[in-house]
């Protein structure tokens, strides 16, 4: 657990927990958070030199160049945290720093339950550039969202309600594991989109407000302690999305910036 400084608050803390405990519980995870992120800068730094260099031999030499690969700070393959590293950065900048969310949420205001519900799926699927993959979770947000609001139909779209239709989603796509039900929708929803993918929509959920982000790393938590005693085979499914998701965090927390 070492590794996931999102996780240390509900994992290590509960309402007993004495203030000098939770207030080095707090220093800690600013200190391993710290710790990732410069790594993760010196290792994309190192890259991007690696890469400019062997393109400038290929240049004087006039014969292509092996680009060594760079160490990275997760446990994923290098190919695989390249891929999320550009995928986490381009939707940081989409919806941060370029206000993708906020223009979504000034725009939602008021409106109709249909016209929202159009734009809230086309602002969780447009970053998705596999048409396969993003058919196949627009047709599954068709189909939740539709249940989720089933009571809602006649309500006028508001903060509320959309922090409501969101935590509904984040509570469909990662189970509880003291109540599986759903447990077969995320497996499938994962495996359609892949876990930097899959990660990369939940990212895009807790952008629309702090609140989604803390219920995310509540479910999160809740994964890892019932996966924790479990052998690497049975839980690699989940390490390897918690590696995308300490990426992905911590590059949304620079708004893509260490990149």
């Amino acid at each position: 657990m070492g590794r996931y400084p999102f996780l240390y608050k509900d994992c290590l803390l509960n309402n007993y927990s004495v203030q000098q405990y939770i207030d080095f519980i707090g220093a800690f995870k600013r200190s391993q958070q710290k710790s990732f992120n410069k790594k993760l800068h010196k290792t994309i730094v190192l890259q991007k030199q690696k890469i400019e260099v062997a393109r400038l031999r290929a240049l004087a030499n006039k014969v292509p160049q092996i680009i060594e690969s760079v160490p990275n700070p997760t446990l994923l393959n290098n190919q695989a945290f390249n891929k999320a590293t550009e995928t986490f950065r381009e939707v940081t900048k989409n919806h941060i720093n370029n206000g993708k969310s906020k223009i979504f949420l000034s725009q939602i205001a008021s409106s109709s339950y249909q016209d929202f519900k159009i734009e809230f799926i086309n602002y969780l699927t447009e970053d998705i550039e596999e048409e396969r993959k993003r058919l196949q979770l627009q047709q599954y947000l068709m189909k939740n969202i539709e249940v989720n609001l089933t009571n809602s139909h006649k309500d006028s779209i508001n903060e509320f309600l959309i922090l409501r239709i969101s935590n509904n989603l984040l509570t469909q796509v990662i189970f509880n594991p003291n109540q599986p039900s759903n447990r077969l929708d995320m497996m499938n929803l994962k495996s359609c989109l892949g876990s930097t993918q899959f990660v990369a929509f939940l990212l895009k959920l807790t952008f629309l407000s702090p609140k989604l982000k803390y219920s995310l790393r509540q479910k999160l938590a809740h994964l890892f302690e019932y996966y924790e005693l479990t052998s690497i085979d049975k839980s690699r499914w989940l390490i390897q999305m918690l590696e995308n998701c300490l990426l992905g965090f911590a590059i949304a927390q620079e708004k893509a910036t260490i990149v």
